[in-house]
């Protein structure tokens, strides 16, 4: 069996066509590809314009290349603490519940207990954490990568059971 390619980004394809490359593209660069899509969906149409089946996969994209580039303080630390709210969730909703709970861990780490969760004052605690913290924000990073879930299986997985509401540009034309 020959080693599948490699998809170097979106191209206009469409959800069904995306989905139908998966015998011959990395599973990983075609959830990179719907990632870059719904982003140009949302830049041109806005947030709102997302269903919750792509929200889920903007958080799941977010937390995995962050955290696999810079650990949680990176997540934390760049825009994609947006998802920080939704993440949890987004990672059940995929089937990842060992790598929810180690999300969850990261979140009460930065987020004091019973406090809702605030982008700007989680950027705001790391900006000013002290070795405790990034510590314990170290040991989540463990627990990521030595957890026995595949993320990206599990994403596009999920992207295949609810292709009916993930519509890309190419979709809307």
């Amino acid at each position: 069996m020959s080693e599948k390619k490699f998809l170097d980004g979106y191209s206009g394809q469409t959800t069904r066509q995306l989905i139908d490359m998966e015998d011959e593209y990395r599973v990983d660069s075609l959830v990179l590809a719907f990632e870059e899509a719904i982003q140009k969906k949302e830049e041109s149409l806005g947030t709102a314009s997302l269903s919750p089946a792509e929200r889920v996969i903007l958080a799941v994209e977010a937390l995995e290349r962050e955290v696999n580039n810079g650990g949680y303080e990176q997540f934390f630390s760049n825009s994609s603490v947006e998802y920080s709210g939704d993440v949890v969730q987004a990672l059940i909703s995929i089937g990842c519940r060992e790598q929810a709970s180690i999300a969850q861990k990261a979140l009460d780490t930065v987020i004091p207990s019973g406090s809702e969760i605030d982008a700007e004052a989680i950027e705001d605690l790391l900006m000013d954490a002290d070795d405790q913290l990034l510590d314990a924000l170290s040991e989540c990073d463990d627990a990521f990568w030595s957890a026995s879930e595949s993320i990206e299986d599990s994403l596009f997985a999920y992207v295949k059971a609810n292709q009916a509401s993930i519509t890309l540009p190419a979709d809307a034309g």
